[in-house]
């Protein structure tokens, strides 16, 4: 994607958010990827904004700055960071709003956050090869709006992404991934993700919603699923992997385990559980298959 482009994609997404025009930008994520490159860098352009030259990752960090920033602050983090500052249990200072991505975002962690920095959160919807399509305010919707210049089309049962160019040019066409649904001139909403089922001894779960159990839970830091690949000589079906970091003073693995089985079958409680400091995620906060892969055998091997 040019340069160009990149600044074309972030004047269209500013426009929807034009009322943070002349705000400070503080970020947790690098510029290095799509999503901090888009809205910490190129969105300090068509907003005006400043934008703070440090990340900041840990609860006590993004206080710091905010604190110092003052009021004009707009946060461009994920969930996973959100997720951290509302367990933290620190009071944050009031800022003008909060823009999050690389991960769902819950409708309760929306507005615990919302709660939690007087602030506004909004979601976005996109990826590394579309850049920013999509938004909403998580706490109160389920559906998306399409930013000025987008529309989905549906061909062959697959969806695109169709993105106008400012020189007049053809669109741009972008293969989109997930299942897109209630499609209007401007709104859908997003089904389920196609690697987001599992399948454990014929029967299926959200992967999604699993998480989504376990990490409501208080005391819960952080938690992941892994389901490893069946094994070739064996008929035997694997059975769920969790990783997970918890307060020791408010859950036990027994806790967890009764709260999976009030919601799915038996078949999906963990086979292990394996209590950690944190997990490998990278810059962006995202777990990958590869990280847990690995994650699991380095458990293992310490057993």
């Amino acid at each position: 994607m040019s340069w160009r482009r990149l600044l074309t994609l972030a004047q269209t997404t500013a426009q929807h958010f034009k009322h943070w025009q002349g705000s400070t930008i503080l970020a947790t994520v690098p510029s290095q990827h799509m999503y901090g490159l888009e809205h910490r860098l190129f969105w300090a352009l068509p907003l005006q904004a400043n934008v703070h030259d440090q990340m900041a990752q840990l609860p006590s960090d993004i206080l710091k700055r905010l604190s110092q920033l003052g009021t004009d602050s707009i946060l461009i983090t994920t969930p996973f960071h959100l997720n951290a500052c509302v367990q933290s249990g620190l009071n944050f200072p009031n800022i003008r709003g909060v823009l999050s991505a690389t991960a769902p975002l819950s409708q309760n962690l929306a507005k615990h956050v919302e709660a939690l920095f007087k602030a506004p959160v909004y979601e976005i919807y996109g990826s590394t090869e579309t850049g920013a399509i999509a938004t909403r305010q998580a706490a109160y919707e389920q559906d998306w709006q399409l930013f000025s210049g987008r529309s989905i089309i549906k061909k062959a049962q697959r969806f695109y992404l169709s993105q106008t160019q400012s020189d007049g040019s053809p669109n741009i066409l972008t293969e989109l991934h997930d299942t897109i649904e209630n499609i209007t001139d401007n709104r859908f909403t997003l089904g389920p993700r196609s690697n987001d089922l599992i399948k454990v001894a014929g029967k299926r779960a959200s992967l999604a919603e699993l998480h989504h159990t376990v990490k409501e839970i208080s005391g819960i830091k952080d938690a992941a699923f892994y389901l490893p690949e069946q094994e070739s000589h064996t008929k035997l079906y694997q059975r769920l992997i969790l990783f997970v970091c918890f307060d020791e003073k408010l859950v036990t693995t027994t806790m967890i385990k009764q709260k999976i089985k009030q919601y799915f079958d038996p078949i999906f409680v963990p086979k292990e559980i394996y209590k950690l400091e944190e997990l490998p995620r990278n810059e962006v906060s995202k777990l990958t298959l590869s990280s847990l892969k690995e994650l699991l055998e380095r458990c293992r091997h310490e057993i």
